[in-house]
């Protein structure tokens, strides 16, 4: 069993730290009664977006997006087939 001074040191330690590790923090005041703890800005910050990579996947999308009107249909699946199985259109167009 662990004595009286063993558990007051090791819960100094602990103060220790914890006081340290928030030393590298700010406190904000939240609402209400809750502290919330925030990082300091002093790490890098976020890298920048490639100024045409928006541009390039709108484009992208937009072309796959055309091609749903673009391209012919060649097969569908019916509705009453119970293993739904995709049917050329050829096949439904000589029945």
């Amino acid at each position: 069993m662990k004595s009286k001074k063993e558990r007051q040191d090791r819960r100094k330690e602990k103060e220790k730290q914890s006081s340290s590790s928030s030393s590298s923090r700010e406190r904000r005041k939240g609402s209400g009664s809750a502290n919330i703890m925030a990082l300091k800005a002093d790490i890098d910050p976020e890298p920048k977006a490639w100024p045409i990579a928006s541009a390039l996947a709108g484009l992208v999308i937009s072309l796959l997006i055309l091609l749903q009107f673009i391209l012919p249909v060649t097969h569908v699946r019916h509705p009453a087939d119970p293993h739904r199985n995709w049917i050329p259109v050829s096949q439904l167009t000589k029945v």
